[in-house]
């Protein structure tokens, strides 16, 4: 077994084992190291299982036959589950989801006040980026990734060609990489003046999670107007800071070409998407008119789902302000500047991207600046350009901390930091990790 897998995951067992045994594979020359390295996983997944079930005193393969005793089950959870949770007691959060818990979107016939809340949600965004109102539509998703695979299926149907395919730079999420993969559609690299033939869609991010930079969006909208092709806006990294800053254009419905956007809120695992014509989302409905039970219709992906996330977005929305979030967008915003720039300002520390919206990404040609990715926790190692990702919207530490900490954890690089990354051994481990995780 590796020692520095072990070392690693004993370090960083509770989130980020697959990326920091990721970026050690970066540095392994050796095709055969895959095998090792799969198998180091696999045991050591394995023996964390074994740690926490074993502190669970539960079975995990079957329903016990005797129940459990609510207390312990609560006791158990917070022992082996450091994340605190007692900032949610009696909030809003906690009242909206013991209101909502239990109802489901798919029968809004059943739950009239949540299908109000889930169209108020809708209207709210689609008035936060300019929409026109009375042909503008929307819907509520699970996050990014069933955005993006809802508007690829729509323009996709829309167009039917045999052959599609959309033009997106190559710092666009990997969402759109799978969402391509299952739907069969082709993912060329854009340019300004590239051949658009079979195009079903051109994608611009806002900005691109990669390297923090927003895409030429006003240049694809002129490009789609003049081919006659949709242009999709995906903002699920900036969408809830843009249109509330002063600091930064804004980038909506009003620029032209511009035919459909997908943002997150603040909250985990929802997004909105959104259609400035109801020509496109009509082929992103389900509707089946023939099943035995009766018609089967959904605007989404998903059929059955928990209304809570819903209606807890919505309230803290609604009970925040827009003021509130102008204010949280500015400040976002303006830390990433300074610290921007005052990282930039360390010998040898070179500054990635150019525009600061959440998300400052640095490098460095002296230093193996990777190591700093176990000394920070709101760093994350981007791979591509041997860099590091520092994500600005929840920070709550000093700044001055994180510059020292940055300072004092500066080594130089080795030949080993150097080595080419083997993507094809990489996409291996990877597979092996996703197999272990559940089995």
């Amino acid at each position: 077994m590796f020692e520095w897998i072990k070392e690693w995951f004993e370090l960083f067992k509770n989130v980020n084992i697959f990326i920091k045994i990721c970026h050690y594979f970066y540095h392994l020359t050796e095709i055969t190291a895959v095998e090792k390295t799969s198998n180091s996983i696999y045991h050591l997944i394995r023996k964390h299982d074994t740690e926490i079930t074993s502190k669970l005193n539960i079975s995990l393969k079957q329903i016990p036959n005797i129940r459990i005793p609510e207390p312990n089950l609560k006791n158990a959870i917070n022992d082996l589950d450091s994340f605190n949770t007692e900032m949610y007691a009696d909030t809003l959060t906690l009242f909206m989801f013991n209101k909502f818990y239990h109802t489901n979107p798919l029968f809004p016939n059943k739950y009239p006040l949540l299908r109000i809340i889930e169209k108020s949600l809708i209207d709210m965004t689609l008035d936060l980026y300019n929409a026109y109102h009375l042909n503008a539509r929307g819907c509520i998703t699970s996050g990014e990734t069933e955005s993006i695979f809802l508007v690829c299926k729509a323009y996709r149907d829309y167009f039917n060609y045999s052959y599609p395919q959309i033009a997106a730079h190559d710092t666009a999420y990997p969402s759109l990489r799978k969402a391509c993969e299952y739907l069969n559609i082709k993912l060329v690299p854009y340019k300004k003046n590239m051949s658009l033939a079979n195009t079903i869609m051109i994608l611009g991010s806002l900005p691109s999670y990669i390297n923090g930079v927003i895409d030429p969006i006003e240049e694809m909208g002129e490009l789609g107007i003049k081919n006659n092709i949709p242009v999709h806006i995906d903002a699920f990294q900036g969408g809830f800071i843009i249109p509330f800053s002063d600091k930064c254009d804004k980038y909506d419905f009003e620029i032209p070409g511009i035919t459909s956007i997908s943002t997150n809120y603040e909250e985990p695992g929802i997004s909105c998407l959104m259609y400035n014509t109801k020509r496109y989302i009509k082929h992103q409905y389900f509707i089946c008119e023939d099943y035995c039970g009766s018609i089967y219709a959904t605007s989404s992906l998903l059929g059955n789902r928990s209304g809570s996330t819903i209606a807890i977005t919505w309230g803290n929305i609604v009970t925040k302000g827009f003021n509130y979030y102008k204010h949280r967008a500015n400040s976002i915003i303006s830390n990433t500047e300074i610290l921007a720039s005052r990282i930039g300002n360390i010998d040898h520390i070179r500054i990635v991207n150019t525009e600061f919206i959440n998300v400052v990404v640095f490098t460095s040609d002296v230093y193996d600046i990777t190591y700093l990715y176990q000394k920070l926790d709101h760093l994350e190692v981007e791979f591509i350009h041997d860099s590091l990702h520092l994500f600005t919207t929840t920070i709550t530490s000093n700044r001055d901390t994180i510059i020292d900490i940055i300072k004092s954890n500066l080594i130089e690089k080795t030949l080993s930091s150097e080595t080419p990354m083997l993507r094809r051994s990489m996409k291996s481990v990877a597979y092996n990790y996703l197999d272990t995780l559940f089995t």
